[in-house]
């Protein structure tokens, strides 16, 4: 049967297709799909899911928030489960979105470590309002799903205080361009810059791979863990 036609082939084995023929000579039909040992590495790598989402006060005490009773200024904190194993993220994605209008806060996601302040005045989130916060994990190999939070800004701001705010009028706002290099380390984990205006800043920090991303503030920002910034 050298010369058989594949149609002949099928009628000798009492088949009528090509996957009839596969089956008659012992053969697995249809056939898996080709798995990539890569693939398979790369997924085992992606970031899980951030974990043990929690508001936090910004009044020195870092007590637990109620999320819907939150301040219209608060820490926001989470847990990343792959931290120490290959599937630990490297910066984190969030976003603040008002359900009932889709407005992001701020205007885009940003990025942040856990203890990110938002709301800083004078950019507050809004009084009364709920929002959504969405986070998820980055690192080289992909994203995480997302997790949420719901969370309702029932509590105002505190007043500013007389000292802080002096008897003389406002300065006139000045616009000023440059860079701030900053390099933190563990005995310089914290810094703080007041009552400049700024845009983005971009942190690389230790074990990062990736240039960090987030808004700026106008009025104060607080850095936190060991790394290069550059504002």
């Amino acid at each position: 049967m050298s010369n058989a036609s594949v149609v002949g082939f099928a009628k000798w084995l009492g088949v009528k297709t090509c996957g009839g023929m596969a089956q008659a000579v012992g053969l697995k039909w249809p056939p898996p799909p080709a798995i990539s040992l890569r693939n398979v590495l790369n997924r085992a790598r992606v970031p899980l899911t951030p974990v043990d989402l929690q508001l936090r006060t910004v009044d020195g005490s870092w007590a637990v928030v109620d999320p819907n009773n939150a301040p219209v200024e608060v820490e926001l904190n989470w847990t990343d489960p792959g931290a120490g194993t290959p599937k630990q993220a490297q910066w984190f994605e969030l976003a603040l979105t008002k359900r009932d209008t889709g407005e992001i806060w701020g205007g885009r996601s940003f990025s942040g470590n856990p203890g990110v302040i938002v709301g800083m005045y004078p950019m507050l989130l809004d009084l009364y309002t709920h929002y959504v916060w969405t986070i998820v994990a980055h690192n080289e190999w992909g994203v995480s799903p997302a997790a949420t939070m719901n969370i309702n800004t029932n509590k105002p701001a505190p007043p500013q205080s007389s000292s802080s705010q002096g008897s003389k009028p406002s300065p006139v706002p000045v616009t000023a361009t440059g860079t701030l290099t900053l390099t933190l380390d563990t005995n310089n984990p914290l810094f703080q810059v007041m009552g400049v205006a700024w845009t983005v800043w971009h942190q690389t920090a230790t074990g990062y791979g990736v240039p960090m991303n987030a808004y700026g503030i106008p009025g104060k920002m607080t850095l936190k863990g060991t790394g290069q910034y550059l504002i």
